[in-house]
């Protein structure tokens, strides 16, 4: 079950994206566009005055969340560890897991370091490597921008302020179709089957884009695409977000937690991931800047960050499916 529970983090920022686009769209559709005054203000202050209020329920929800059984113990309180057990397994004996998770902290180092991360591979262990390059391919891939910029794509290409909400709230839809199917299929294939494919079809669609785009000609508010080349580019885009949503999006997370052993797991996931939002801010950051030159030149380089994503897939990352992690 594990590749189904850990894809579930996937499915809960998609989620979170589509109901953010569609509390967006509302206050642009009440105030008649993104720039027009709603109750004293723009439209899109609203939509920041929003999120903000989101992120305030979000701090008070954590504190309803239960501590993990491992931290619980941890600190001491196994009572309230084995009836958390309990609850998640009834059928299991709360008290030998019990005694298993405490058997592991004792083994366990107590404080993890990034010092426990270096190797001979240029200052850093084989694996770590490998999970940064794993984490950095995947904005590498473009969704990023993908997401951040869709609004100002689609209305470059051609539809209205309104239209192009309704396209990434479409798109965003995708998105959630996509983890449903890859919470489907996660456990049933293995992982780096899903990353390869999907690296391929991320970027055909990439460069199907990187075309449309190059079909543009100018206009007063930015290239404009016509009505065959923007249709093209609607399905390319949409095909880009099944295929990441499908694998990327959820299978880099989950191989994340699955790549390092109990003793590098912290270090090496928290390194990793601080390089997938470096990477994260540089696409963001440069893609206005490419976009200069043509929408067409980002995506072809995307594209081409697809297929060396596949290509380190098949020659470099081990397969981890199925593996007891310790």
């Amino acid at each position: 079950m594990r590749g189904r529970l850990g894809s579930m983090w996937q499915f809960a920022i998609v989620l979170g994206q589509l109901a953010g686009l569609l509390g967006a769209w509302a206050l642009a559709t009440a105030a008649r566009g993104e720039a027009q005054p709603l109750a004293g203000m723009a439209a899109w202050r609203w939509m920041f005055v929003t999120v903000a209020t989101a992120a305030g329920l979000y701090l008070l929800a954590t504190r309803a969340l239960p501590h993990s059984p491992h931290d619980l113990i941890r600190r001491g309180h196994e009572a309230e560890a084995r009836k958390l057990l309990k609850r998640l397994d009834p059928q299991a004996s709360d008290k030998d897991r019990a005694g298993a998770i405490r058997s592991s902290e004792a083994d366990a180092k107590t404080t993890p370091k990034l010092s426990d991360l270096r190797g001979d591979a240029i200052g850093l262990r084989p694996i770590v490597w490998i999970g940064i390059a794993l984490a950095i391919f995947q904005p590498l891939l473009g969704i990023t921008v993908v997401k951040t910029y869709s609004n100002m794509i689609w209305e470059a290409a051609g539809f209205g302020t309104g239209a192009a909400f309704g396209i990434s709230i479409a798109s965003n839809a995708v998105s959630v179709v996509a983890t449903i199917i890859a919470v489907g299929i996660v456990d049933r294939l293995p992982r780096r089957t899903m990353l390869g494919h999907g690296a391929l079809v991320s970027s055909l669609a990439l460069a199907v884009l990187a075309w449309a785009f190059s079909q543009a000609v100018p206009g007063g508010q930015g290239p404009k695409l016509g009505h065959d080349a923007g249709l093209v580019a609607l399905g390319a885009m949409n095909l880009f977000t099944l295929a990441f949503g499908i694998t990327w999006g959820p299978v880099m997370w989950l191989m994340l937690g699955e790549l390092f052993d109990g003793n590098l797991r912290v270090s090496a996931v928290a390194v990793a991931t601080a390089f997938n939002w470096i990477f994260n801010w540089a696409v963001t950051r440069t893609f206005p800047l490419l976009a200069a030159s043509g929408p067409g030149l980002a995506y072809g380089l995307y594209a081409i960050f697809g297929l060396l994503a596949a290509l380190f897939v098949w020659k470099l990352l081990p397969e981890t499916r199925g593996r007891t992690l310790s």
